[in-house]
């Protein structure tokens, strides 16, 4: 009896490929939280999905550019790893802070912290509207603040006479 025995394996590996480039497609329409900041006529928008993707669009009225990659995170600090499809490799990672706010939520580039406390010195955060010069959670410009943000202390005490529950008006 000559008995022919087809493996499984390539069939399992084709739904496997397929599971994985539905989920990947998934997670670009698929967002669960999305940043914006911007003026109205440029902006930028993060979204992230499931704590572990995330798409980048850098929009303007010359065009839109769009950067995707994963996240990793340590404490309050969101890493983004950009990968690039024409290389099929990791090239270049940015580090955004998490900042809460009584019930908002920022991502703030180290780099920017010093303008963040200006911000909010000047009276130009906490906003009430999308525009804004940080990344701000959608839909948290609509939402009070309760206290002072939560930065590491070299931060907090620049930041001079925020009442509580506040909103820029």
């Amino acid at each position: 009896m000559n008995k022919f025995v087809q493996s499984p394996l390539p069939r399992l590996s084709l739904v496997f490929i397929l599971a994985v480039f539905i989920f990947i497609i998934s997670i670009k329409y698929i967002p669960t939280e999305d940043y914006f900041e911007g003026d109205g006529f440029s902006g930028r928008i993060v979204k992230i999905n499931y704590s572990l993707f995330y798409t980048n669009v850098d929009a303007s009225d010359i065009g839109n550019f769009e950067q995707y990659g994963f996240l990793t995170h340590s404490g309050n600090r969101i890493i983004f790893h950009q990968v690039y499809k024409e290389k099929e490799s990791i090239v270049k990672r940015d580090t955004l802070i998490l900042v809460k706010w009584g019930a908002r939520k920022y991502l703030i580039s180290p780099s920017e912290m010093d303008l963040f406390c200006e911000a909010i010195n000047s009276k130009r955060e906490p906003r009430r509207q999308a525009h804004g010069g940080f990344l701000l959670a959608e839909g948290d410009w609509k939402k009070e603040t309760n206290g002072m943000p939560d930065l590491p202390n070299q931060y907090l005490k620049t930041i001079r006479d925020v009442k509580k529950n506040s909103v820029i008006q």
